[in-house]
């Protein structure tokens, strides 16, 4: 799983326990600290900011891998969240159906796999399930559309990261300088020249200050 992928999950956790006893579970003040993690994993390839890794394992001791089962990992409780609740309720549709997925004739008709409804024959059976699938795609469409939104609103509880220039973490001498990180160039530049040559002389250092080098 990518880290995007760990830091959603462990918020989902977290949202669904709902330990803190929040009214707005989004409010838990460890979900808002995980929304803001997504977010700076999310844009860590733009600002060279990336999330803090131990924090992020304390995080997973205290939630635990225990997913609600509309996650569907391999352990799972069941989530009596409203996202539990629909997920449930959409998986015994699709169980019902697949396992009536052929058509029973009856003595007195034709019975419609997808809601049972009797008609009379084969032409009716037809006429009756262009409905009957519309409405099935409508009540499926009102089920993602209320999941989805779930994931989208970390968007935006996060606030916004303090952005960090290269020439900010270096140290200026007397004369206006900066001083290259590389203790093995020692070189100093203008302003307006540093920040290239630590980009091509200096990535160890990049890296440790958790900017990108690419």
């Amino acid at each position: 799983t990518s880290v995007h992928g760990q830091v959603f999950n462990l918020h989902q956790i977290v949202v669904d326990k709902n330990e803190e006893k929040c009214e707005q579970r989004t409010c838990q003040k460890l979900a808002k600290e995980m929304a803001n993690m997504f977010s700076i994993a999310i844009d860590s390839g733009k600002t060279g900011c990336s999330i803090d890794q131990t924090r992020l394992r304390e995080i997973q001791q205290i939630v635990g891998s225990t997913y609600p089962d509309y996650l569907r990992g391999k352990k799972s409780y069941q989530s009596q969240s409203i996202l539990g609740k629909l997920y449930r309720n959409a998986l015994e549709f699709t169980k019902k159906r697949s396992s009536d997925s052929t058509v029973k004739v009856l003595q007195n008709g034709v019975n419609c796999n997808v809601c049972g409804r009797i008609c009379k024959n084969e032409r009716g059976l037809h006429t009756h399930k262009r409905s009957c699938d519309k409405k099935k795609k409508e009540t499926e469409s009102k089920i993602s559309s209320t999941i989805i939104p779930q994931a989208e609103h970390m968007k935006t509880l996060v606030t916004p990261t303090p952005k960090f220039r290269i020439i900010d973490r270096l140290t200026k001498n007397s004369d206006g300088e900066y001083n290259c990180p590389n203790v093995q160039c020692g070189k100093t530049f203008k302003p307006q020249g540093i920040t290239p040559h630590v980009k091509s002389c200096a990535k160890e250092w990049l890296k440790q200050n958790s900017f990108s080098v690419d």
